[in-house]
């Protein structure tokens, strides 16, 4: 109960909801295989496939592994919930909307409460657009069919060194990665922390992104701490209870289960988010 109204009242304290309806249209999207330490103690990496759509409008940046998640997820649904549900944790669930006419980068987070994707609310984190001072090369390299130059700029506490492609002449990249005459096909931070590989481009084409409406509007710290107060309280199957699971050691002493944390995210200057999703 506590935490169910812990999110009623996040919610009721919002005034604003964000509605974004308009279709834009979309030029291409390429795909990453991207990587990040998350834990540099632990040295835990996710490693996944992520999709840029990019275009006139703007870009959107986000997991492609989620996205087949959700897909399978449907489908199970459709199924009549038979067996595990395969669509559940695959992927970073985060999509990043950049608008250059605004200037902002808009990040969307969901949560779901007691884990059933069923019970989802949207909140959006509306942020200024980084003023990138890139330092660009001479250098140049081939990635795939695009002969590509080099790039270093600073981005949220780490130095990237990035390669664009000018043929491609949408000032566009992976994350919050912009600011460029040209696609960034791959960057890396200067520790190899954080890498965006080249997988394949589709470009170009004719697609339309249906951007994320009616969104909550919400300070990434609230909704840190919404998460956190929400988890601090874990009841049986993730359900919504009350009821708290108590776990004991073969000696009888209650062992406190705690979700994994980040210690390394991408962002340095927030450093949120803390929780793995």
């Amino acid at each position: 109960m506590k935490k169910i109204m812990l999110l009623i009242l996040l919610q009721l304290s919002v005034n604003i909801i964000y509605s974004q309806i308009n279709q834009w249209k979309v030029s291409g999207k390429i795909y990453y295989n991207t990587t990040h330490i998350r834990d540099t103690i632990s040295s835990r990496t996710m490693n996944e496939v992520s999709i840029l759509y990019f275009g006139a409008e703007g870009s959107l940046y986000r997991s492609y592994e989620a996205m087949q998640g959700l897909a399978a997820f449907q489908k199970w649904r459709e199924s009549g919930y038979i067996g595990p549900n395969p669509g559940f944790g695959r992927g970073t669930r985060d999509l990043y909307y950049v608008n250059p006419n605004k200037k902002e980068v808009a990040r969307v987070r969901d949560f779901f409460i007691g884990g059933d994707l069923l019970s989802k609310a949207n909140y959006i984190m509306p942020e200024p657009m980084e003023s990138f001072n890139w330092n660009i090369t001479t250098q140049t390299k081939k990635i795939g069919d695009f002969i590509c130059q080099m790039a270093t700029g600073n981005c949220r506490g780490r130095l990237y060194t990035v390669w664009f492609c000018n043929d491609i002449p949408f000032s566009a990249g992976p994350w919050k990665l912009a600011g460029l005459p040209g696609l960034i096909l791959e960057a890396e931070d200067s520790k190899k922390q954080v890498i965006f590989r080249f997988n394949r481009i589709e470009y170009p084409i004719t697609e339309f992104i249906e951007p994320v409406s009616n969104a909550i509007i919400v300070k990434e710290t609230d909704f840190e701490k919404m998460r956190q107060a929400y988890y601090d309280n874990p009841s049986p199957s993730g359900s919504s209870t009350g009821v708290k699971a108590i776990i004991k050691n073969v000696q009888g002493q209650e062992v406190i289960s705690k979700r994994p944390t980040i210690n390394n995210p991408i962002d340095l200057i927030s450093k949120l988010p803390t929780l793995i999703f």
